[in-house]
């Protein structure tokens, strides 16, 4: 395991941990909201709690989707042998027929 590596693992789990702590926050903020008497009170919480809600929950799904892409194994191609085949044609150096006018 290089350096590299190591770092990305590093930042992506710091990434998932802010995220998730951010969503339970979130969660708790709007049971919270609940509970307050004045109207605008709730819904300035409300709002508020469920844009942390989002914002948490919109970085933890792209966390977990590049640590799945990371996990995921490359695609291999169908055809084995067909990026393989080399042309002897240059397509710069072909002459195209241009129309008489």
């Amino acid at each position: 395991m290089n350096l590299l590596t190591i770092k990305w693992w590093t930042v992506q789990i710091c990434w998932v941990v802010v995220s998730v702590f951010f969503t339970i926050f979130g969660i708790d903020l709007l049971r919270a909201a609940y509970h307050l008497n004045h109207p605008s009170y709730f819904l300035l919480t409300f709002f508020s709690s469920n844009l942390i809600i989002l914002i948490s929950g919109a970085i933890l799904a792209g966390m977990l989707v590049r640590i799945y892409l990371r996990f995921r194994p490359a695609k291999t191609n169908s055809d084995p042998g067909q990026g393989d085949v080399i042309s002897d044609e240059n397509p710069a150096e072909k002459e195209t027929e241009h129309p008489k006018s």
